[in-house]
């Protein structure tokens, strides 16, 4: 299986944090939510 996690958006909503780097590797309780997706996917792979 291959999984493609699709990270879109320009994050203006979160303007003063995205300025310096893309929404996706916005940390969120200590993770960005690009992580939480290659965990969730990781487990799906012996």
């Amino acid at each position: 299986m291959i999984a493609i996690i699709l990270a879109a958006g320009m994050g203006s909503r979160l303007a003063p944090i995205t300025e310096t780097r893309p929404k996706c590797l916005v940390k969120v309780v200590y993770v960005p939510p690009k992580g939480y997706s290659m965990s969730y996917f990781s487990g799906l792979y012996p």
